[in-house]
Parts: C-alpha cells; sequence; structure tokens
C-alpha cells in the first residue's frame, strides 16, 4: 500500500513545574500550539495475523513534513522506518525481530517526539524514558507455547536517542530483556493478554496489555 497521510494537532501547555526544561520555554513546544503536516507512506505487510503473527513482514517507511504553509506552529520533517520479520521455528513458535528508526530535522515539540521505554518499544523503561529528535531500537523476542491458553515470551533489545545522529555511540545504548506470559483470550482472532517483565540498565518495569509489543 502508498498513499498520503496527514496530522493536524493543537497542544496546550495547562501546567509546568518550576525550574524546569518546560517552564523555562527553550523547549520546543514549551508554549504548545499547533502541529499540521502532511506526508507520504509506504506499507508492506504480509503478517499472517496483525493481533500475534506468526510468520511474515512488516515494512513501514513514512516522510512528513511540518510548516508555517499548513499552519503549524513549528516547521520540521521526520522520517520513519519501521521493519519487522517474523520466523516460525515449529508449532506455535515465533522469532520475531523489529527495527525501529525515526529521524527528524528541524524544531519538534517535544510532545511529538519518540523514544525508548514502554510496552512496546524496549520494555524495561518507563513510557518515553529517554525521548529526543532521532531514535533508533533493534529488539527480538521468542514466542512460545507452554499449557492450554498458556504461552511465554523471551524478549531482548537496546536503544538510542539523540539530537542529531552523530550523537548515536555505542555508549549511549539503552539495553532491555525480560520474560512474558501470554493468555489467550480470543482463539478464533488469536489475541492475547500479555504480562511482561522487562528489566532495564537502572531499572524495572512490568506491563499488562493486549496484543504483542509489535
Amino acid at each position: 500500500n502508498a498513499g498520503i497521510e496527514g496530522e493536524f494537532r493543537h497542544d496546550a501547555i495547562r501546567k509546568a513545574d518550576s525550574g524546569g526544561l518546560i517552564a523555562s520555554g527553550n523547549e520546543p513546544g514549551a508554549h504548545g500550539g499547533n502541529s499540521d503536516g502532511l506526508g507520504a507512506i509506504v506499507l508492506v505487510d504480509t503478517r499472517d495475523n496483525i493481533y500475534s503473527t506468526h510468520k511474515g513482514q512488516y515494512e513501514d517507511l513514512e516522510a512528513e513534513f511540518y510548516g508555517r504553509g499548513l499552519g503549524s506552529n513549528y516547521t520540521f520533517s521526520r522520517y520513519t522506518l519501521d521493519l519487522r520479520r517474523f520466523i516460525p521455528l515449529a508449532k506455535d513458535q515465533t522469532l520475531a525481530a523489529q527495527f525501529y528508526a525515526q529521524f527528524v530535522n528541524g524544531d519538534e515539540p517535544f510532545y511529538e517526539m519518540q523514544g525508548l521505554g514502554g510496552d512496546s518499544k524496549i520494555r524495561g523503561y518507563y513510557l518515553l524514558r529517554f525521548r529526543e529528535n532521532d531514535v533508533m531500537l533493534f529488539q527480538t523476542e521468542y514466542r512460545f507455547p507452554i499449557w492450554w491458553r498458556i504461552g511465554g515470551a523471551i524478549f531482548a533489545g537496546g536503544g538510542e536517542v539523540g539530537h542529531v545522529l552523530s550523537n548515536f555511540t555505542t555508549h549511549g545504548i539503552h539495553p532491555s530483556a525480560g520474560i512474558g506470559l501470554r493468555f489467550l483470550v480470543v482463539p478464533e482472532q488469536h489475541l492475547n493478554v500479555r504480562i511482561d517483565y522487562g528489566v532495564g540498565a537502572d531499572v524495572r518495569a512490568l506491563y499488562l496489555s493486549l496484543l504483542e509489543a509489535f
């Protein structure tokens, strides 16, 4: 599939902690405003099931442009690449892998930034623990049955954020690993409830979610 996409968004900052980056007014987005942009998307999706994939691949490439000509208070361009591969190892056993990258040129407001942490991008850190203009991550997961409707998962990954690509170094990678349980609630759709316990470099996190992380 290929097509056009757009975002027309307004944010207001209701309150900010004194002495913080937002209160200083120097952080892009500190005063809220409009984030309006248009772009293009190309998507290839051969997954056998979008809820819990056993085999196939997913490739998503996006380019978006925000500017004052569209009514935006911020001018920036954003490029996103999301690559996923699912390899069947045996019946109901899957090796899944994802590479995700997003690069931004210009003054992207902080609340638009992607980052690391949460139940889908490098589990083990709280949601968007690390965020910046540029993000790169890789994660992999082994999914397997245990008994009846109960399954398990072992996962690991790492990622990094930076204001520009030259900020990325091997020393800046944030690692993550963990284990999880799955309970099949809708067998016809292979829809799972999952519990994941992730361990980061200096923190741990427990997640309860629907659907797989990727």
